[in-house]
C-alpha cells in the first residue's frame, strides 16, 4: 500500500489541482466559496478592541486641544510610531466611521488573502483554495491569553500592516528585492511591531540563501551605539522597568510576558511550528526555505523575548513584543493544514492515521484547550509511525482509523458545545445566524464541505459531473448571499456610535471642552459622540507598556472603579444563581453610594453616563426612541453627586 514518505512531493510543484485544472469559472466559484465561508464564519461586530484606540488616535489629530487631556494620550502614545492614524484622521474628516471601517476592513482582508495566495504559489490551485478556506473558518488567535489575532474583524494598523508584510515576503521569495523592501518599509511605517517579525523572517530567508547576509547582524552594535547616544526610541534599549512600572505592566498587560501565558497558548505555538516543519519536509524551494525561515525567526524572537523581557525586564525589547512573529507562524500553519491532512490521507495506510490525528490536534488546540497536548503528542506519534514506514495489519489499521475518526467527531462535538455556551446569554435562544456561525467555525465540518464543493466544481465534463457543477454553483451562491445578508452583527449602540461622528449630541452642551467623562463600558461613545476625554476605561491600559507615567496614572485611576466592577460581578453571579421560572432578572446597576465615592476620588471624573438616573442627573438621551426596547442614557454631574 503506498505511503507518504514525508519528503518532497509533487503536490507542491504542479500547477494543476489533483481534481483537475481550474478554468476561469471554476476559479470564480472557488473564490466565491472562500468569500462565503469568510462572511459566515467571520461576521462584522463593529468598532471594538484596538479599533477604538486607533479611532481615538485619529480624533487626536483632529482635536488635539481636547484629546490630549485623555489618559491614553496625556503622556504620549504609540501614535508617534505609525502613519496609520493620520490617514484615518483624513478619512474621518470626510466620511463617517461605519463606511470607512467596512471599506478598509474589506480591502485589507482581501489583500491578506492575495498575499497568502502568492506565498503559497508552489501549491497546486486546489490546495491553495483550501488554504484560504482554512483561514476563513479557523481561529486566528495567537500569543498569550488569546488577546491578539491576525486579520482581526475591526480596523487597526495591524489590519493593513499584515497584508503588506505578506506581500513583501511574496516579493522576496521571487527575488524582487526592490519591491520587497518598499513593502517592508510601508509595513514599518504602519505598524513596527508587525514588521519586526516579518523582517526577521526575511533576514533568515536571505541567510539560508546566502550566508553573507549574516553580516546584517552588524547593525546590532550600531543600534547599541545609538542607544548610548540617547537616540529615541533606541535609548530604551539601555533601560529597565522599575519596580512600580513593572508591577502595573505585569498586572494589566501580562499577555506580553511569556511567563504568564497559559499552557494552551504554548501548545498552539509548538503545534504550529511542528506543522511548518512537517510541510517543509514535503515541499521544494522557495516555499521550503520560507517555512524554515519562519521557524528559525520564531525560535530566535520568542527566545529573545523570554530572555530580554521576562527575565531582564528590558524596556525596548519588552515593548517590541518580539513573540508577535507568531502571527506569521500561525497564519502559515493554518493555511498548510488542509494540504498536510490531504497528502497524508491520499498516501493511504498509516498516512490516514496521520491525517486524522493532525485534524484531531487542530480541533483540540485552536480553541485553546489545556488538554490539547495529548492530541499533539498523538499526532507526533502518528507522523513518526508513517515516516518510519512501519506496517500495521489491515484489521489494526481499520480499527485505529475508525477510533481516530470517532475522536475527531467527539472533539468537534465538544467544541460545538463550548461555542454554544459562549453564544448563549442567560438562557436566550440562539438565532439561525448563531447556528450557522457554530457550524462554519468547526473546521472538521467546514473544510470537508469546502473540499467537497471543490471536487464538485472540478469533477469533469460528463452529464453527472455537470449536475455536480450546478449543485456547487447553487450552494456557493447561496452561501455568499446568506453571508452578505447576515454579515453585519453590530449592536444598536455600536451602530449609533459608528454613525455619530459628524452628528450633534444633546450631552455636549453640558460638557466643558476639557471635561473628563466616564461612560460605563462605552469608551468609544465618549470619544465619538461627546468628543470629550474619557476618564478611565480598560482599553486605555494598552498604552501603559510604552509610558511609565501612563502606567502609574492608569493604576491610580483604576482603584476607584474596583468597587463598581466588583458590585456588578457579585450581582450578576447572584442573578445567575437565582434565575429560574418566576424569578425576574436582577438590576445590577451600581448604587448611589458607589457613584458618590467615584466622584469624590482625587482627580476623579467630572461627569458620569449610566443607563439609570441618580442624583445629579442633568440630561437624558434615548438611542433609538422608535425601537421596541429603547436604550436611555443619563448624564450626571459629579459636582452634584459629591
Amino acid at each position: 500500500m503506498p505511503r507518504l514518505s514525508l519528503r518532497r512531493t509533487a503536490f507542491f510543484q504542479t500547477r494543476e489541482g489533483p481534481l483537475g485544472p481550474f478554468s476561469f469559472w471554476q476559479a470564480c466559484l472557488a473564490a466565491g466559496l472562500v468569500l462565503g465561508l469568510w462572511l459566515v464564519a467571520r461576521p462584522y461586530a463593529g468598532l471594538r478592541h484596538d479599533g477604538i484606540l486607533y479611532l481615538g488616535q485619529a480624533l487626536l489629530h483632529q482635536q488635539p486641544e481636547v484629546f490630549s487631556a485623555d489618559l491614553f494620550f496625556a503622556h504620549g502614545s504609540q501614535d508617534s510610531f505609525t502613519v496609520f492614524s493620520r490617514g484615518l484622521a483624513w478619512l474621518y474628516a470626510h466620511w463617517d466611521i461605519a463606511p470607512i471601517q467596512v471599506a478598509v476592513l474589506a480591502a485589507c482582508q482581501a489583500l491578506l488573502l492575495v498575499g497568502t495566495w502568492l506565498l503559497l504559489a508552489p501549491l497546486d490551485p486546489t490546495r491553495r483554495w483550501l488554504a484560504l478556506a482554512a483561514l476563513a473558518v479557523m481561529s486566528h488567535q495567537y500569543g498569550g491569553h488569546g488577546i491578539f489575532a491576525f486579520a482581526e474583524r475591526f480596523v487597526s494598523a495591524r489590519t493593513l500592516a499584515e497584508p503588506l508584510a505578506l506581500l513583501s515576503l511574496a516579493a522576496l521569495v521571487r527575488h524582487r528585492l526592490g519591491l520587497a523592501s518598499a513593502a517592508m518599509l510601508a509595513t514599518l511605517a504602519v505598524h513596527p511591531l508587525v514588521a519586526v517579525g516579518a523582517l526577521a523572517v526575511a533576514w533568515c530567508w536571505l541567510v539560508l540563501q546566502d550566508r553573507r547576509w549574516l553580516a546584517a547582524a552588524a547593525t546590532v552594535p550600531v543600534a547599541w551605539l545609538a542607544a548610548m547616544l540617547g537616540v529615541p526610541p533606541l535609548d530604551r534599549l539601555l533601560a529597565s522597568f522599575d519596580a512600580a512600572w513593572w508591577a502595573v505592566v505585569r498586572q494589566v498587560s501580562g499577555h506580553v510576558l511569556l511567563q504568564t501565558w497559559p499552557a494552551a497558548d504554548l501548545i498552539i505555538a509548538g503545534f504550529d511550528l511542528g506543522l511548518l516543519l512537517l510541510a517543509a519536509r514535503q515541499c521544494l524551494d522557495p516555499l521550503r526555505r520560507l517555512l524554515h525561515a519562519v521557524v528559525l525567526a520564531t525560535l530566535l524572537l520568542v527566545t529573545a523575548s523570554g530572555l530580554c523581557a521576562d527575565l531582564a525586564h528590558n524596556v525596548l525589547l519588552t515593548q517590541l513584543q518580539l513573540w508577535r512573529v507568531l502571527w506569521l507562524t500561525h497564519l502559515l500553519a493554518l493555511a498548510l493544514l488542509p494540504t498536510l491532512v490531504w497528502n497524508a490521507w491520499q498516501a493511504g495506510g498509516t498516512g490516514r492515521l496521520t491525517a486524522l490525528s493532525l485534524m484531531a490536534a487542530a480541533v483540540a488546540c485552536y480553541p485553546r484547550w489545556p488538554t490539547a497536548w495529548a492530541f499533539v503528542a498523538l499526532a507526533a506519534a502518528a507522523v513518526w509511525l508513517q515516516a518510519s514506514r512501519r506496517s500495521l495489519s489491515p484489521r489494526s489499521l481499520r480499527a485505529l482509523v475508525l477510533g481516530l475518526g470517532l475522536v475527531v467527531a467527539g472533539l468537534t462535538a465538544g467544541v460545538a458545545a463550548a461555542n454554544h455556551a459562549l453564544l448563549t446569554d442567560a438562557g436566550s435562544a440562539l438565532t439561525h445566524q448563531d447556528f450557522t456561525l457554530l457550524a462554519a467555525t468547526l473546521p472538521s465540518l467546514s473544510l470537508l464541505l469546502a473540499a467537497a464543493l471543490l471536487w464538485l466544481a472540478t469533477s469533469g465534463s460528463s452529464a453527472s459531473a455537470s449536475g455536480g457543477h450546478a449543485v456547487a454553483v447553487v450552494l456557493v451562491v447561496a452561501m455568499v448571499g446568506y453571508g452578505i445578508w447576515n454579515w453585519d452583527r453590530r449592536t444598536l449602540m455600536v451602530r449609533t456610535v459608528e454613525n455619530g461622528l459628524h452628528a450633534p449630541h444633546p450631552f455636549r452642551a453640558h460638557l466643558p471642552p476639557r471635561a473628563q467623562v466616564y461612560w460605563v463600558k462605552e469608551p468609544a461613545a465618549t470619544w465619538v459622540l461627546l468628543r470629550r476625554a474619557s476618564h478611565w476605561s480598560a482599553d486605555q491600559g494598552s498604552g501603559l507598556l510604552f509610558n511609565r507615567e501612563t502606567a502609574l496614572e492608569f493604576a491610580r485611576r483604576r482603584e476607584p472603579y474596583h468597587a463598581l466592577e466588583l458590585q456588578e460581578r457579585v450581582c450578576r453571579l447572584a442573578s445567575a444563581l437565582n434565575m429560574g421560572e418566576g424569578n425576574p432578572a436582577t438590576d445590577c446597576s451600581p448604587t448611589q453610594e458607589i457613584l458618590q465615592r467615584l466622584c469624590r476620588a482625587e482627580r476623579g471624573p467630572d461627569f458620569l453616563v449610566f443607563p439609570r438616573r441618580y442624583d445629579g442627573a442633568i440630561a437624558d438621551w434615548t438611542v433609538d426612541p422608535g425601537s421596541s426596547t429603547p436604550l436611555t442614557w443619563t448624564l450626571h454631574d459629579c459636582t452634584q453627586l459629591r
